[in-house]
């Protein structure tokens, strides 16, 4: 999706963007913010999740069905210890199996991560999420991440309330623990 955006974004300014492309001071002002946008893309979106990937090997360790529609991933790989994952971040999964790898689809993290593996509970939902419970222990993995602030450090205060439906308690179920 962001690479689709990005190219339609380069499109339209010399298509409808005459009046600032006609000015050479905002054309290479112009030119340098593309340049930089494209360069910020490739690089969190392709390389740092690729380095990821070769630094740390992902896979599956265990695939586990919670209910009828909820399924568990383990995560697991090598230089695990070096992961910083927070509890109520997200991470964006990729995969490396037939039907999914172009896909990559962000969930959060369902419990306090331990140093070893990353757990994720996937809702059935839509094409995509309805073929988790398919996947393979050893199906290798591409996160991208963690991302995201809803982090129990963030609270300014020591008491909370904390109030989530469906699957959307996955984050908050990965925060309880430490509060």
């Amino acid at each position: 999706v962001a690479f689709g955006s990005f190219s339609l974004v380069l499109e339209h300014p010399f298509d409808f963007g005459m009046d600032l492309t006609n000015n050479s001071v905002f054309r290479m002002f112009g030119y340098g913010l593309l340049f930089f946008v494209g360069l910020n893309l490739v690089w969190f979106r392709m390389v740092l999740p690729l380095y990821s990937y070769a630094r740390h090997r992902f896979h599956i360790v265990a695939v586990h069905a919670e209910t009828h529609n909820v399924t568990t991933v383990r995560i697991s790989g090598q230089n695990m210890n070096t992961l910083r994952i927070t509890p109520g971040q997200f991470v964006i999964v990729r995969f490396l199996a037939q039907g999914f790898r172009w896909q990559p689809h962000p969930f959060s993290v369902s419990a306090p991560y331990d140093g070893s593996t990353v757990r994720l509970s996937i809702k059935s939902s839509g094409d995509f999420t309805s073929r988790v419970p398919a996947l393979r222990v050893g199906t290798r993995v591409v996160i991208d991440g963690p991302h995201g602030a809803f982090t129990p450090h963030k609270s300014e205060s020591a008491k909370v309330l904390l109030i989530a439906g469906g699957i959307g308690i996955t984050p908050i179920r990965a925060m309880i623990p430490t509060f």
